[in-house]
Order: C-alpha cells, then structure tokens, then sequence
C-alpha cells in the first residue's frame, strides 16, 4: 500500500462496550469513548452490540444527543448480539459438545426495530441459565421468525464474528467440501435473508491475522457473489485503539477460568481505513464502505424516551357510588374530580368521601379544608405534568394492601408523604397529619409548580421482602411486575485488585494498596483524588499511595482506565416496576444471578422510558 494513499473506512457495525461485561469481563470501552473514538478516526456510523443486553440503549441516546450538533453527519445505530440456537432448546435437553450459541448482530434501524431487539432479548433471558459462570441465554430461529420476520425492514441482521453460525460452517466446508454442507450455507442464507427482507440480511467481514478468519473471509466474499447478499466489515471492538490492548489484555486476565486473550482480541479495536487495509484488499473496504453508508442512511435519528405515563392498575371500588351534595360545599375541588372525563379522579373523589363518611373524627372543617387544599394541589400538579395523579394513589393504595395482605407489617410512614393528608385517607399510611404536634405542611410532599415524578417512601419487613414481592407478582400477574437492574462498576479499591490479578502480582499486595485508599462517610475516593489530590473536596494527595503507585507504573496505568468500568450486575433494594402493558414495550427484561426478573434499564433509564 502507498503510505501516503488515505483509504477511507466509514464505520464499524460491531462493537462492545463495558455493557458486553454483564456476566464476564469482555470490554474496556466506554460509550463515551467509543463514540469519541470513532469521530476521531473520521468515521461516519458506529453502532454498539452489546452481548445480549440492551441496557446502555438510553444512555447511548443521551451521549448521541449531546454530540450531534458539534457532528451533525455522524450516525449511531444501537444494537444486540444475541445467540441462536436450534429451537427449543432448553437446559434439560441441551446436549454439550453439540448444541451450540451462535453469535450474530442485530441493528435497528427505527423505534419498532428497538422493539423488536427488545422482545428478542426478553425472550432470552426468560429462557436462561447458567452453566458455572456462563448464561446461557438462547434465541430460537422461530424467534427471528414470530417477531422480525412478522414485521421486516426495521432489523439488520449480520452474520457476526466466528462465533456465528456462518463462519464455523464456512471453516468446516474449508476442511471437507462437501457439496451437502455447501446447499446447507446456501440454504441457511436464504432463509436469513427471507426473514430479514431483501437488503436487510448482510455477510460479516473482519480484520485479523487469525488465519480462520482469513478462510472465513474468503468464504464470504464467495457467498456475496453467488447470492449477491451485501457484505460489511466490522472490526468487533472490545478496545478503541490498538495502545489500550495491554489493558484490555490485564482486564480479561484478571477473570478466573482461561481466556483467549492475546492472539483472539489483536485486532478488535477501531481502525482507520489504513490499517484495515493491512488486512483486507482496498476495493474490498470500498465495496463494504457502501453497504456500511446505506445502512447508516436507512437508520432513523429515533428517541426511546417517553413522556410519564402513570399505569392504570387495579384499583379498590368504592362501595360509595354517588358523593352526597353536601361535601361538593365542604370540599369544592370534589366537583371537578367528579366531572373528570378521566375515571380514576371520580374514584379517587369516591374514595375520600367513603373515608370521611366512616370516621365521625374526620368530619371536621378542619380536615375538610386539608383535603380541599390537597385535591388543588393534586389537580395542579397533574396538570402541570400531564400526568393522572389520582391513578398514582389508586395504584398505591391496591398495592400496599396487598403488601399487607402478603404477611408483612407496612410502615405507618415517613418522609415528605406524612404531610398529605390524601395518603392517610386511602390507608397509603397511617399517620393523619393534623392529629400530629409537630406541623407538617403537604407542599412537601407535592409542589404544583415542580415537574417531577412523585414519591412515597414505604417500609416493609426485610425478612418478608421476597414473600412481599411474590406476592405482589401473584396479584397483578408475573409479566406485570418486575424488580430494577443495578449494575456495578469497578470501584477505586477493587480496580486496584482487578488490574494487579490481571497483571498477576501477588493479592497480599493488591490488599495492602487498597488499603491505601482513603473512605470518607462510606465512600472510597477515586484513584485521581488519591494520586492528585482533590482542592474542591479539601483532599490532598495520599503520599504512600503516589509512592506505591510509581513502584507499580503498570498497575497504575491498567486501574485508573478500568477505575469505573460496568463489572457486573445486581438488583435494586427498593425498586419495583408496575406496567398496566407489556414491559418491552418500554425496555426489555433480563435475569440477575438469582434468576429473578429485572428490567435491563436502571431505575433512572426507567424512569426516562416513562416507568
């Protein structure tokens, strides 16, 4: 190649970030620093295929919102790499050595293609286990068939890495061309592209010195040709440039068990199109370049977030049918939630009065002027941010019931909510604010002229938690409840651990260099504010730790890059989602270790989809 010659290479359609880390170290990429990445190599599109989870999706919007005017022609194309396999395969007949979890990449072009990516991957995970450490998370063909095949032109697909199905096939027929196992890739391509649609079935070329991916490639291009399906070339990124592959290398290190690490992950960082010309022929980069730039023009600039929707659940009904005219003068905000063309403010209207009418102490003008200040509070704020607050406290008050009916003691309350005196009224708590010494004032809990989301703090037993929840899921329905993902990231302390196992010094060390580590009300400071002092925070740089860490350069360097990387996954304490419609119509479900059903969403993400 002429070293001065400028070969272009418009992006890379498969790539992971710290996301793919969700069950085993795989990535050190950031979003931030991929997306960053790829404008710096003067690339066009890049799109992020996490290892079956689509739970960075809203984070990937928010970081392509904040980039687009300073690059208004780049693309970002979220993704998935799922695993198919034969259909119905489960863990009772999964035959080892034989069944096997092929790899292949899914990219939406528009909102509906989300979706689909987002059932895909909820049927999955419903359908998971684990062998040792590995989730297995199967997606059958006939998945491919009931949800992109039914609805076509909204999904790319492409044949992904070695890991797929085509590229093993194509290896054994380099081994034994057998004209059988010939028909067979034929065929299997075929099918794909009858599912996908014309044009939405794509062949996956990769850089590398491997010489399978080499008979892999060459495999490919044949196939192009004889069924003129397109082809693209990714370079399948766990790293952004070629200098970051000792940290990547010391990352997967540090996990137990063995891994291809060296030799496997060479070339798995972004290229320009002069390196990937190291590898691949320039008029095949020109060829792939095109197909590259049509799917990057076919995908929409497309939003997942939601304005709040408060879900309408099941809700008590009041024996009480027709309010007495008489609390329409006591209570004059009444009227209007009785005359609401939305049905849950006449229930909740209903609701009060039937409270009011079954305790004499209630009757008084006292509290009749709490509850009227209440319901303008509560119409205002609705208003304000388009949201049925009534349904909020339907929905509060048929679920603490059940939670009291699961067997647990239900905290009488706290927080901003004990100044409401609507709460205590539906049985939300059990304080009435104006029986109390201390004033308490209801605008806490609920400002009109805030828009935010409101917020009721309950207590239940922590013994009973899990009967609580299984409760819970009884009553509304399992495809109806779920808890809330956390993910966990590599904190000062344990990054220090995690680069010195990966870099295989010795653990009593790493445990003494962790100590080093200063922890302020709880919180362990960052590897920078030990090394470099923090003048806002009032720290000073820790003089042990800056020492140790010029005797350990190589550590040093490895723990402030993975300092903060996704590590993992768990389950919120407190959070639970109720959806009155299916949760992939929002976000997508997965299971934590325990096997219990979480959104692939955090709380705030969850929040953002409308949840």
């Amino acid at each position: 190649m002429d070293s001065l010659k400028t070969i272009e290479y418009i992006g890379s359609l498969h790539n992971h970030t710290d996301y793919s880390n969700l069950y085993l170290r795989d990535s050190i990429n950031t979003i931030e620093g991929l997306i960053d990445t790829a404008i710096a190599l003067g690339h066009k599109v890049i799109a992020i295929t996490e290892h079956e989870t689509v739970s960075n999706a809203i984070k990937i919007e928010k970081y392509y919102n904040k980039i687009k005017e300073k690059h208004p022609d780049f693309k970002v194309i979220r993704g998935n790499e799922i695993y198919l396999c034969r259909d119905g395969l489960t863990k009772d007949n999964f035959i080892k050595g034989q069944d096997k979890f092929y790899h292949f990449i899914l990219l939406t072009l528009d909102a509906i293609g989300h979706e689909q990516i987002r059932e895909l991957s909820t049927r999955a995970w419903m359908r998971s286990w684990k062998t040792g450490k590995m989730a297995r998370r199967p997606t059958y063909y006939q998945d491919l068939i009931d949800i992109i095949g039914a609805n076509p032109g909204h999904v790319v697909g492409s044949t992904a890495c070695l890991g797929g199905f085509l590229d093993n096939k194509l290896l054994q027929y380099n081994e034994n061309p057998d004209p059988e196992l010939w028909n067979n890739i034929l065929g299997w391509c075929l099918s794909m592209q009858s599912i996908f649609g014309e044009g939405n079935f794509l062949l996956e070329l990769q850089p590398s010195k491997y010489k399978e991916q080499k008979i892999a490639n060459k495999g490919l291009l044949k196939l192009s040709e004889e069924l003129d399906i397109p082809y693209i070339i990714t370079t399948d990124s766990h790293y952004a440039r070629p200098e970051d592959a000792p940290i990547h290398e010391a990352f997967l290190n540090a996990q137990e068990g063995e891994r291809e690490v060296k030799s496997f992950y060479a070339t798995t960082y972004l290229m320009s199109g002069n390196e990937l010309n190291e590898f691949i022929e320039e008029e095949i980069i020109a060829k792939a370049n095109e197909t590259i730039a049509e799917v990057a023009a076919r995908a929409q600039d497309y939003s997942l977030m939601k304005p709040l929707v408060i879900p309408s659940l099941v809700w008590n009904e009041p024996t009480l049918k027709t309010i007495p005219d008489v609390y329409f003068k006591r209570i004059p905000s009444l009227k209007k939630f009785v005359e609401s063309s939305f049905n849950g403010d006449n229930v909740l209207a209903r609701a009060i009065v039937e409270k009011l009418e079954s305790d004499a102490r209630l009757q008084t003008q006292k509290i009749y002027d709490e509850v009227e200040i209440n319901l303008q509070m509560t119409w205002e704020s609705s208003e304000v941010n388009n949201a049925h607050w009534s349904a909020y406290f339907l929905n509060l008050q048929k679920i603490i019931e059940v939670c009291w009916n699961s067997g647990t003691l239900v905290g009488c309350g706290r927080g901003s909510g004990v100044g409401f005196i609507l709460l205590y009224l539906l049985d939300i708590i059990q304080i009435n604010p104006l029986w109390e010494t201390t004033k308490l004032y209801p605008w806490r809990f609920l400002n009109p002229s805030r828009v935010s989301v409101l917020d009721i703090d309950t207590d239940i037993e922590g013994g009973r938690r899990a009967q609580t929840l299984q409760a819970l899921r009884d009553f509304y329905g399992q495809d109806r409840v779920s808890n809330v993902i956390t993910f966990r990231t590599e904190k000062s302390k344990s990054a220090l651990q995690t680069a010195a196992r990966g870099l295989g010094i010795d653990v009593d060390i790493s445990l003494y260099l962790a100590s080093l580590v200063p922890v302020d009300r709880g919180i362990a400071r960052t590897l920078k504010q030990c090394y470099y002092g923090d003048e806002e925070n009032g720290f000073k740089p820790v003089p042990e730790f800056v020492r140790q860490m010029k005797l350990y350069p190589e550590l040093w360097s490895v723990a402030q890059r993975i300092e903060g990387l996704v590590c993992g996954i768990g389950e919120h304490a407190g959070g639970v989602i109720f959806v009155d419609e299916p949760f992939t119509k929002s976000t997508a479900l997965m299971r934590v270790p325990n096997g219990d059903v979480v959104t692939q969403f955090d709380l705030h993400d969850s929040e953002d989809v409308s949840l």
